[in-house]
């Protein structure tokens, strides 16, 4: 039997979810390449290790981090998390799941660690196949290898996005990206300015509000629904000057003066620096394209990718891309024509011009889309659709009650019985 050679790039979430619908595939033979030292992706955390680590074992993830999904809701499929762990749960609660899901399914003998892909580009013009030069960061060596498909996983909280502020560099003050921020203790007594509301935003603002004097939330949205405590203050508008004395500008108008340090929770790039020209995918406006369903190229249907939309159940939506991928690549089931994919990809972000999603949401599922994005890939791949309506209805609550109780959220307790979810209200771990 002639096997299909399949790189996987990435061991994160979405890397493992595709590695365990390969395993069992006999017709299929796989490699992942990690660049870092273990599973895991961004959540492994690394910035307390004692030690220098190195650029590819640095993750985003930062000391005090909770998911802000229950557990009941964020399992793959065939793997529920332990019950005796309360329903948000830790970084290292997430990560010590991931290995368990690595054992469990036995694929960790086919991920190679230390392993950087450098280029990927199509090879035989009369086959397509895939040239793939990788580095063994353990010894620098360098060799290229030839697969017939590929499937990116290699996320995308790595790259930074950075705004173009008048006098960041001059500013005397401590700036960074979220990428970098680690626990509150840094900021005692502070006056800290946290440059954008969204998930980690409001999660840095108020662990800050603990430890440093004054927090200026500052964000382009609506005023949010939010009883912040007395020290962080709500602040609707953008920064638009730092200055050397230590005050920033909001607007060009309002003053916050005597600013000691700048978050940056302005979000993160999609980046495949690994991808040649050749393979034509292009990221405008945070949006990939050119792409079927979110996840095949259009032009080279073995070049595939998982884990690109936001505002998901992460490894519910990994599974179910990576379930489909594996069909299309054991061969079960054929995708459509590349002109009826174009035509797709085409109606799709149409659709959500008109629902009125600015061009850089081009790849959010959020509460409303989940579900059916979920049904249809299950539907193509042939197998039944693991979002059931209880967890899709627990995602729906949750998602309504994580602005008005951001204090408190996190100390509800939930479990799932049959077709209901249910709030455990005297729950003890």
């Amino acid at each position: 039997m002639v096997q299909t050679r399949v790189a996987v790039i990435g061991a994160g979430a979405a890397g493992l979810a595709m590695c365990r619908y390969l395993v069992n595939e006999p017709q299929i033979h796989f490699v992942a390449f990690e660049k870092a030292c273990d599973i895991g992706g961004v959540w492994r955390y690394t910035k307390d290790s004692g030690h220098a680590v190195s650029e590819h074992n640095s993750t985003a993830m930062y000391k005090n981090l909770r998911t802000n999904l229950p557990k009941e809701v964020m399992a793959y499929p065939d793997l529920p998390f332990p019950q005796d762990l309360p329903s948000f749960i830790t970084n290292a609660d997430v990560q010590k799941y991931l290995e368990t899901y690595t054992e469990h399914f036995n694929f960790k003998k086919y991920i190679k660690f230390n392993h950087q892909v450098l280029s990927i580009k199509p090879g035989n013009k009369e086959k397509e196949v895939w040239d793939v030069v990788v580095k063994d960061l353990t010894n620098e060596t360098t060799h290229k290898i030839v697969f017939d498909a590929i499937v990116v996983c290699n996320g995308h909280y790595s790259v930074p996005r950075f705004p173009e502020i008048p006098g960041f560099d001059s500013f005397p003050g401590k700036v960074i990206h979220s990428v970098n921020y680690d626990k509150p203790e840094d900021y005692q007594n502070q006056d800290v300015v946290v440059l954008g509301a969204g998930s980690s935003g409001l999660d840095i603002a108020m662990e800050l509000s603990n430890f440093s004097k004054k927090v200026f939330l500052v964000h382009l949205r609506n005023k949010l629904p939010v009883k912040f405590p007395e020290n962080v203050q709500e602040v609707i508008g953008t920064l638009t000057t730092c200055f050397q004395d230590g005050s920033i500008e909001i607007n060009h108008e309002k003053l916050l003066q005597n600013v000691n340090a700048i978050i940056l929770c302005t979000g993160y790039n999609y980046s495949f620096s690994f991808l040649e020209p050749e393979c034509d995918i292009n990221v405008t406006n945070s949006r990939v394209t050119s792409l079927y369903k979110h996840t095949f190229s259009t032009k080279f249907p073995s070049l595939s990718f998982i884990g690109l939309c936001i505002r998901i159940l992460p490894f519910l939506t990994f599974a179910a891309q990576a379930q489909c991928i594996a069909a299309v690549l054991s061969g079960r089931i054929m995708l459509p024509n590349k002109e009826e994919m174009v035509q797709d990809e085409a109606f799709d972000y149409q659709e959500r011009l008109k629902q009125g999603l600015s061009k850089n949401m081009m790849h959010l599922l959020g509460v409303e889309r989940h579900m059916q994005y979920c049904t249809t890939m299950a539907e193509m791949a042939g197998v039944p659709c693991t979002l059931s309506l209880p967890i899709q209805s627990l995602f729906s609550y949750v998602s309504k009650i994580r602005l008005p109780k951001l204090a408190s959220y996190r100390k509800c307790n939930f479990t799932i019985s049959g077709d209901e979810w249910h709030e455990v209200k005297n729950y003890t771990s």
